[in-house]
């Protein structure tokens, strides 16, 4: 990944915008990346850091809010027009842009962050099961989308990544087969069991 990374970085006149190493081992790069100390309504560039917190700073004093979010669409900006961006979109979009995971906490709060980490958890089970007890394509399938959940989730705290429909799309239609192919598997499962269960009748000793 670092060659590569490194090998994609450089600018036309063959000189390194950023290599891994050099941004590793630069600690004032390294701070302004994670955080810029941006405040409320800033249009400058804010760190990653920033973006998780300014939730947490901007909500944490009405338990409400903190709870349950200011409401979906309310700090993002619309495709169709600045008039149906959000209401408080001009004080945290900075932040907002920069991850989902500040998005989550910002709109639908604490908990509806929670449920949507726990959703992705559960999906996961499902990925697990089928690729354990399915030996066909669903199987090999769920095995792969375990990778694939990785990237998702962990991406949540890199980028905005619910923003992109096409990642999106396939994501969770694959999640909604395993989890309807989960339920099928444990299905036929249960049967073979309660159908060997009735052929072995239990034997019935004659006292004489």
């Amino acid at each position: 990944f670092i060659p590569v990374y490194d090998a994609l970085s450089k600018r036309d006149d063959g000189t390194h915008g950023y290599t891994i190493i050099g941004f590793l081992t630069d600690s004032k790069t390294v701070t302004q990346y994670m955080a810029n100390d941006a405040g409320v309504g800033t249009t400058k560039p804010v760190g990653r850091g920033d973006s998780l917190e300014a939730p947490f700073r901007a909500l944490s004093n009405d338990p409400i809010k903190f709870v349950f979010g200011l409401g979906i669409g309310n700090v993002s900006k619309s495709g169709i027009g600045e008039r149906f961006s959000g209401r408080y979109t001009p004080l945290y979009w900075n932040f907002v842009k920069e991850m989902s995971a500040s998005a989550f906490l910002f709109e639908i709060g604490l908990l509806g962050t929670g449920l949507v980490l726990l959703l992705h958890w559960m999906v996961l089970r499902d990925a697990f099961f089928v690729a354990k007890h399915d030996d066909g394509l669903v199987g090999i399938l769920a095995l792969g989308y375990v990778g694939a959940w990785l990237t998702i989730t962990i991406g949540l705290f890199y980028a905005t990544i619910h923003t992109f429909e096409s990642l999106s799309f396939m994501f969770w239609f694959f999640s909604g087969l395993f989890a309807a192919h989960r339920q099928r598997v444990a299905m036929n499962r249960a049967k073979v069991k309660a159908t060997l269960n009735g052929a072995v009748a239990p034997m019935k000793l004659k006292v004489v």
